[in-house]
């Protein structure tokens, strides 16, 4: 827009207007990545707890790892968000837009997801360990089998 006349403030408003959108984008999505982390925090809590005691130990086996899947979903998810966050970084510095609420606002970004894809992976991981504690606890209950009476010989 330089190139045919423009003065350099009203070239550069259109990279402007997109730099303050996706900043308030990137405000949204923390917050939306934020609860998100959170729910999972809460969640590996209460599986923790559910392992500690009681009957508890032995409820909430994933025997069609559906959860893990799902954690897996959001996980794969939440690593494509990086990677188009780092693009549009890249996108911006090749553009030569210097903006320090948005470098902010994308480290903040790149840690929550960070944060919340850790935290879905320690999540499967307890979910495997509580599942083969669960099986093994429930196995030493289950009574042994009755010995089948031998028919006698005739």
């Amino acid at each position: 827009m330089r190139s045919i006349g423009l003065p350099r403030f009203l070239a550069r408003l259109p990279v402007g207007c997109l730099c303050w959108y996706y900043c308030k984008l990137l405000d949204e999505k923390i917050v939306r990545i934020g609860r998100i982390g959170e729910k999972i925090r809460r969640w590996r809590g209460a599986l923790q707890e559910m392992g500690r005691e009681g009957p508890a130990r032995t409820e909430l086996i994933d025997m069609d790892k559906g959860l893990h899947a799902d954690l897996e979903s959001t996980r794969k998810v939440l690593w494509e968000l990086r990677e188009v966050c780092l693009d549009v970084a890249r996108m911006f510095e090749r553009l030569g837009v210097s903006s320090a609420g948005l470098l902010r606002r994308q480290h903040i970004f790149l840690r929550v997801l960070e944060e919340s894809y850790a935290s879905a992976g320690m999540m499967q991981e307890l979910l495997a360990m509580h599942d083969k504690v669960a099986i093994a606890l429930l196995q030493q209950q289950r009574p042994p089998p009755q010995a089948q009476p031998q028919p006698q010989g005739v």
